[in-house]
């Protein structure tokens, strides 16, 4: 035992030791707060009244998030300094997305990933695809597009306020869409690296090809604040 001491105490003494050993305790201690906060309960607080909301997102971005409630992850959003759920339903809520007064998320119903969107004013709730695995979602305001499976390809659908419809039938891919409420921007995949990004006008369905390329640069839409479009790589 004193033999096993005295040969740690001299490993200890060795940077190149302690530069070895905090190497790999660093990632392993992050893996575990990461792995146990990651399941974290989420406790909520009251919700603020409807005209505090108001009041609130006139000059507040609404932020929002997943956390654990009920065993499953669901939906909240931030109000002040308090945490407000959205959903406490038994299965699991994913991907949050706010827009002034809305919230969007995934919802898995039964295994298959279903579109939500949420009034936050008006505390109701709209189930906005009923059938397919759905992803991909993107907003703005109380409209939404996501892509839908519809056995063989990706298809793009949008909720423009009062109905969802489907926008592309292509025998491809059609990903990626966004949308600023006159224009959906989405990719229409053409082969492992081709791709096209299309614009589809809402109010006279004209759709128009803004970029094609064969690298993934040309593959990922964006819709800025001043109305320009990008199609560059971004993770946003």
């Amino acid at each position: 035992m004193g033999r096993l001491t005295a040969h740690l105490r001299r490993a200890w003494r060795s940077r190149r030791f302690r530069q070895a050993l905090f190497t790999w305790l660093a990632p392993a201690l992050l893996s575990l707060v990461v792995l146990f906060g990651a399941h974290l309960r989420v406790q909520a607080d009251t919700p603020p009244s409807t005209s505090e909301l108001q009041q609130y997102l006139q000059n507040n971005q609404l932020g929002v998030y997943q956390g654990i409630g009920n065993d499953y992850p669901q939906i909240f959003y931030y109000y002040k300094d308090q945490s407000i759920a959205i959903t406490n339903d038994e299965f699991p809520h994913l991907h949050p997305l706010a827009s002034g007064q809305y919230v969007t998320w995934q919802g898995v119903v039964s295994g298959q990933a279903q579109v939500f969107l949420y009034d936050i004013l008006n505390n109701t709730t709209l189930q906005l695809s009923l059938a397919s695995p759905n992803e991909g979602i993107a907003m703005s305001g109380n409209h939404v597009v996501w892509q839908s499976w519809d056995g063989d390809y990706w298809q793009v659908y949008y909720y423009d306020g009062v109905q969802a419809q489907q926008i592309t039938r292509d025998p491809n891919n059609s990903v990626r869409a966004v949308t600023d409420q006159r224009r959906i921007i989405y990719t229409e995949q053409l082969g492992p690296d081709d791709w096209k990004v299309q614009s589809y006008d809402v109010a006279s369905g004209q759709q128009t090809t803004i970029r094609q390329g064969s690298t993934p640069t040309a593959a990922y839409p964006r819709i800025h604040e001043d109305g320009s479009v990008t199609t560059d790589f971004a993770n946003y």
